[in-house]
């Protein structure tokens, strides 16, 4: 998610074609080790696309409603 953060960052202070290498430097400013081959892989699925069409898109998928587990076998705790 740091990535992807990184590169909202970069991409929103006008830096339209965001690199790995600035990715690496936004993390690596705030004192968190970033992996390049992670920036790279950000840089590669968001290339030719548009932000507002990745956000809008991602707004448009429902999530995934978690399952209940059933751990507890039915029995709650104070029951």
């Amino acid at each position: 998610m740091r990535y992807l953060a990184a590169y909202l960052l970069l991409h929103l202070g006008a830096h339209k074609n965001v690199s790995a290498d600035q990715i690496v430097e936004v993390i690596s400013a705030v004192g968190i080790d970033a992996d390049k081959e992670r920036a790279e892989k950000v840089v590669a699925e968001l290339e030719g696309k548009s932000i507002e069409e990745v956000i809008a898109e991602a707004e448009e998928k429902p999530a995934e409603e978690e399952e209940e587990s059933d751990d507890d076998m039915g029995f709650g705790l104070f029951d």
